[in-house]
């Protein structure tokens, strides 16, 4: 089996894994299904763990060696339980683990065009499921309640989580008891959702790699663009605004300060009528009343870290923000040390690449939300990223 079909495989597997997984839970609730997605990118990363060329590239250096190094004197401080520990690990360390897989699988440039055209696949498949469980109100009747349960995420009774409820009525009407559904799709997380979907949208607006016909490029915007309407994530649609207008280089600067000028008291009138987005930003705000040079230790910050981490001792007000859960667990020296790759990504990549501009702009949004950087959020785009840095190397001229 050729690597680069073993990631196809991988491609299709993580679409439909948060389902697979939460059934799971549904027929065996007490097992660790959670880490299933982890255990098939990580058993690929072994399969093809003799590719690696350590020697002559540093960037892969940095991730396998000074990283864990950091992560290993944080787990030692921390005061929570093993298995909140390693959960906080893998949400640290999946991204890049992600980057080699897709860097090692390319063989040929010609893998790289071949993969795009499995990954807007995906797409389609994810979109149709996602209209199909928005429209049918699916969690009211499949039960995956038990999955996020064991996340300690509150479930409605008739079934829907609380996060997949947007709480706003729709010209008075609501459409379920407390507010308007979200779609999900499989990855059952309108966030997570809303991230990829803008990847998409990205990779089929920017990437020359990907050929298709104007009418079929159209039509497959449309139908992404209103799925990631029906997400109803405000994160997305302000990565999607990074993008496409801020750091656009072909955009005027003059345009791009209107926007800003509008979109700066957009925001704030939204924010005041609107909790969710104050917690977000005092989630990031909060932090630098606990910040050190090392950190407090790992599962001690976070909403992730409060999924898992039993014992109690999580620091309170700062659970929305990714940068303030990293600065939180390993400290401003491993945050710098964290964020470093993806800074050394973008300069391979150069910056005018949309590939820079999409992990950028999520960088930037996830300083507000920690769901913008979760596995099924980032997984995606550094599969791409890991793929492209390779397929580089074997083109006749960069593309």
């Amino acid at each position: 089996m050729s690597s680069i079909f073993r990631i196809k495989i991988l491609m299709f597997y993580l679409a439909c894994s948060s389902l697979i997984i939460a059934i799971l839970y549904s027929v065996a609730p007490l097992m660790d299904w959670v880490y299933l997605k982890d255990g098939a990118i990580l058993a690929l990363l072994i399969l093809m763990a003799q590719e690696i060329k350590i020697k002559r590239n540093p960037l892969i250096i940095t991730i396998i060696f000074i990283l864990p190094i950091l992560l290993l004197y944080s787990y030692a401080v921390s005061p929570a339980e093993s298995f909140a520990k390693i959960a906080s690990v893998r949400q640290l360390i999946m991204p890049f683990i992600i980057f080699i897989v897709g860097y090692i699988s390319i063989k040929k440039y010609s893998d790289y065009p071949s993969a795009l055209k499995s990954l807007i696949s995906v797409a389609i498949i994810i979109c149709a499921f996602g209209i199909f469980e928005r429209f049918l109100h699916l969690w009211s009747i499949i039960d995956i309640s038990r999955f996020f349960i064991s996340k300690k995420i509150p479930v409605f009774e008739y079934g829907y989580p609380i996060f997949f409820i947007e709480p706003v009525s729709i010209m008075g009407w609501l459409e379920l008891p407390n507010g308007t559904p979200r779609m999900v799709s499989s990855f059952l997380d309108p966030i997570n959702l809303g991230h990829a979907l803008v990847f998409f949208i990205c990779l089929v607006m920017y990437d020359k790699n990907f050929t298709i016909k104007r009418p079929k490029r159209t039509g497959l915007l449309v139908l992404l663009f209103s799925c990631l309407a029906l997400t109803l994530s405000k994160g997305a649609w302000l990565q999607l605004f990074l993008v496409t207008v801020v750091l656009n280089s072909r955009g005027s600067i003059i345009l791009k300060a209107a926007a800003l000028l509008i979109a700066m008291p957009a925001i704030y009138i939204y924010a005041q009528d609107h909790a969710g987005f104050l917690i977000h930003l005092n989630g990031f705000l909060g932090v630098f009343s606990h910040i050190t040079l090392f950190g407090h230790g790992l599962s001690t910050f976070g909403n992730y870290s409060a999924m898992y981490n039993t014992s109690g001792q999580i620091a309170e007000g700062v659970g929305d923000s990714f940068w303030g859960s990293i600065i939180g667990q390993l400290g401003l020296l491993g945050f710098l040390l964290w964020i470093c790759p993806f800074f050394v990504i973008i300069s391979r990549l150069g910056f005018k690449h949309y590939l820079s501009k999409v992990i950028f702009a999520q960088l930037i949004v996830s300083a507000l939300s920690e769901n913008a950087f979760n596995l099924m959020s980032i997984a995606y785009p550094m599969l791409t990223i890991g793929m492209y840095c390779r397929a580089k190397k074997y083109a006749p001229s960069h593309t």
